[in-house]
Parts: C-alpha cells; structure tokens; sequence
C-alpha cells in the first residue's frame, strides 16, 4: 500500500515543480519518479523544468 503523502512533501513539490526535475525531486522526497508524477498530476502540478533567464547585457 503506498504511503500517506506528509503536508511537508506536498508543500516541498508545490515549491520545486519546474525548477527541479522528477528525478531529483524523487531523490530528495525519497519516492519513486512515478509517485511523484501521479501527486503532480492529481494536484494539477506541472514537472516541466523552466529555463533559467540569462540576463542580456
């Protein structure tokens, strides 16, 4: 039975989505890449890591 998912970890993908990958966040939360992409997806979360602003100078 998969386990409880902890107000901790929501709030940790909340604040990560788009600036880590999957995997890592996967790593850090000590869940499965496939746990994680079923929680993004069921919270309306989006995984897809954004590029980084170079600042034009």
């Amino acid at each position: 039975m998969a386990e409880k998912w902890e107000p901790y970890e929501l709030q940790f993908l909340r604040e990560v989505a788009g600036q880590m990958s999957g995997l890592i966040i996967s790593e850090k939360l000590e869940r499965t890449h496939a746990a994680i992409k079923t929680m993004a997806r069921k919270k309306g979360i989006s995984l897809c890591v954004q590029p980084k602003n170079k600042d034009p100078q």
